[in-house]
């Protein structure tokens, strides 16, 4: 009887260390959450993270700006860039193909008509077992020295 009282004893400890670190896992992971949005929230860049499935997860206000776009919630890529936008396509074959873009000048048509040159990079965004969750694109107003598509 002793014995059993020692194993649940033992047992209780370990639940109680276990539930304190899975507590700090979380707020370490919300306070990674609240930093990652803080950053993307003051960058001068603009970044905007599409899922797998090609939905709107997360974008900032200097995206917002330099595409011109307001609405941005429960919409894909191809209804926010255009479906035929260069944009839209480079999207396309970051989530379907792993196709990266490095500081490519492009020329993108807002919803208001205005053209505007941009610089783009893109980068698909891999889970640990290398499988592509979401594209991160990071856009600034096009300079000079940016190569064209």
């Amino acid at each position: 009887m002793g014995a059993l009282q020692g194993l649940v004893s033992k047992l209780k400890a370990e639940e109680t260390r276990l539930t304190d670190l899975v507590r700090e896992a979380e707020q370490r992971a919300q306070t990674s959450s609240r930093l990652l949005e803080t950053i993307l929230q003051e960058m001068s860049a603009g970044a905007v993270v599409f899922n797998r499935e090609g939905f709107l997860t997360q974008s900032n206000p200097a995206a917002r700006a330099l595409l011109g776009i307001d609405t941005w919630s429960r919409r894909r890529y191809p209804e926010i860039l255009g479906a035929e936008s260069v944009l839209a396509g480079y999207v396309k074959e970051c989530l379907e193909d792993g196709k990266t873009v490095k500081r490519t000048a492009i020329e993108f048509r807002a919803p208001r008509g205005e053209l505007r040159s941009l610089e783009v990079s893109l980068t698909p965004l891999r889970s640990a077992n290398g499988l592509i969750e979401s594209a991160l694109c990071l856009l600034n107003p096009a300079s000079e020295h940016a190569p064209a598509p």
